[in-house]
This record gives structure tokens, sequence and C-alpha cells, in this order.
């Protein structure tokens, strides 16, 4: 394996090296200091890769780099398609197994189901309408007209594979716990509750061009973190690092690092969380 270039734009050499890929050259981007480094696997190809960065420099914009990237986020999602859709063929079952934490499963199928619609170029339109608006002007135009699921639907639209599995890693680990913990009733208040205030919240930081499951997310975390400290016997469990890690990231995306985030989704549907969890402690306390 060798290195053969070097950049500070970690997206310039991914674009290069799906070209390199496209072309049969195997090769991988790797951190290097403050910037990145592509390397070539194979020494018979190194000629050629060299070459071609060469033409790469000369003229950084032609499109078939964007091209040959994008091709390659094409295929990874077509792989990803497959890899979920024998997961469902192979556990047909899984929904109906686990006991107790059926709406759990069922958000997850669901934002699942959205996703892969999503990926149907004549399917799109259905996916937006769970849009809280198709407007940026004025405000909730569809729901005065009586769309009002479009409150609570932006939660079920993922941009990508990663955005997808994130949230739903997440939501799988801390919706069984307040599933099983709290009762299904209580599941469906706290998803609707948290996730009604962290789509507003989005919605007039930044427009209806939104979606993700990440401020339930959030309020689940704030939930169940509060919860276990303000009352130790409520059945709740979650440790320190795990709230630190989350609220890190939080503030991460609040810089901007990681381009566009909905930053006030997450931090809605954070604020509500905690909320429920202040105001259902000091019911049980005066009981």
């Amino acid at each position: 394996m060798r290195k053969i270039a070097q950049s500070p734009s970690r997206e310039e050499l991914l674009r290069f090296r799906a070209f390199l890929k496209q072309s049969g050259i195997d090769c991988e981007v790797r951190p290097l200091g403050q910037g990145y480094s592509l390397w070539v696997y194979e020494e018979k190809d190194l000629d050629m890769a060299i070459r071609e960065w060469d033409q790469f420099l000369a003229n950084k914009e032609s499109p078939r780099y964007a091209q040959a990237l994008q091709a390659e986020n094409r295929e990874e999602q077509k792989l990803a398609l497959k890899q979920m859709a024998e997961g469902f063929i192979a556990k047909p079952k899984a929904f109906a197994t686990k006991p107790g934490t059926q709406l759990t499963w069922a958000l997850i199928y669901i934002s699942c189901i959205f996703w892969l619609l999503s990926l149907i170029e004549p399917l799109r339109g259905v996916v937006s309408k769970l849009l809280i608006s198709e407007y940026i002007s004025p405000r909730f135009l569809e729901i005065k007209d009586g769309q009002i699921w479009r409150l609570l639907t932006p939660i079920f639209i993922h941009g990508d594979i990663l955005h997808l599995g994130f949230n739903m890693l997440w939501l799988h680990q801390l919706g069984r716990q307040i599933e099983l913990v709290g009762g299904r009733a209580f599941m469906v208040f706290l998803v609707l509750t948290t996730g009604i205030a962290a789509n507003l919240a989005e919605y007039y930081y930044t427009g209806p061009l939104f979606g993700g499951m990440s401020g339930v997310v959030y309020g689940m975390l704030a939930f169940i973190f509060l919860r276990e400290r303000l009352d130790p016997m409520s059945g709740y469990r979650m440790d320190n690092t795990t709230m630190v890690i989350m609220l890190v990231w939080l503030g991460i995306g609040f810089t901007g690092m990681f381009g566009k985030i909905a930053n006030a989704n997450h931090l809605g549907g954070l604020v509500a969380g905690g909320i429920i969890a202040f105001i259902l402690s000091s019911k049980i306390k005066t009981r």
C-alpha cells in the first residue's frame, strides 16, 4: 500500500477515490495530521493512480468526479437496502417476538419503511407529506387545513443510512426501557410530546425542511436520566457517561463542524423530556 495524495479536504479526496474505484483501482482515504491522505493498495495501480491525480489537480471541478461519488453513494444505499430487506425476510417475527416492546419496534419499522420509500424517485412525494410543511411561508399552512399529522411525522424522515441507523440504535436502546418500565400508553405520550416539541423548535429555528427521530431520542435520554436521579426507585437506568457523550454531541452540532444538523430539534426534545421527568417525579413525591 502506498500513499499517492494528500489534501486538507476530505470531500475532495472522496470524489477522487470514487473515481479511482470506478476505474478498478482499490484505494482508501485516511486522516493525516490536519488533513487527509489517499492510499492505493496495489503496486501495479500506482502509475495510473498518480497520472489520474495529476489530472484531478488540473481540473477538480470536472463533473466526472462528482458523478463517480454519486454513483458510489447509490451503490452503498442499494447494498444497505438489500441488507435491510434480507433482515426483514430472515426475521419476519421480530416484531411479534419482543414482548412489551412492540411500540418501539413499530417506530423502528415505520422509520425504515419511509426511508426506503425516499430512495424510490416516484414515491418521494409520499415522504414529502411527512414534512411539517412544504412551504417556507406562511407558517403551518397545511396544518391549518387539517393536516395535523405533520406536527409529528417529520420524526419518520431520515436523510441517509447513517442518520437512520444512528437514530434507530438509540431508539432501540432507550425506547425499550421506557416501554417496559413506563408502559405503552406512557411511551405514546412521551413520543408525541417530545416529537412535536422538537419539530416545532426546529421549524421556528430553521424552517420546514428537516426530519429525524433524534428529537425524540434526546427527549427519551433526558427523561430517563432525570427520572432515575429524581426517583431512584423508578426503575429507569442511565449512566453519566452516556449523558455526557450525547450532550457533547449536541454542543458540537451547534458549532457547524459536521454541516447542517437539526440542533433546535435535539434541544427541543431534550427540554421536553426533562420537563416531563420533573413533573412526573414531583407528582409522585407529593402522594
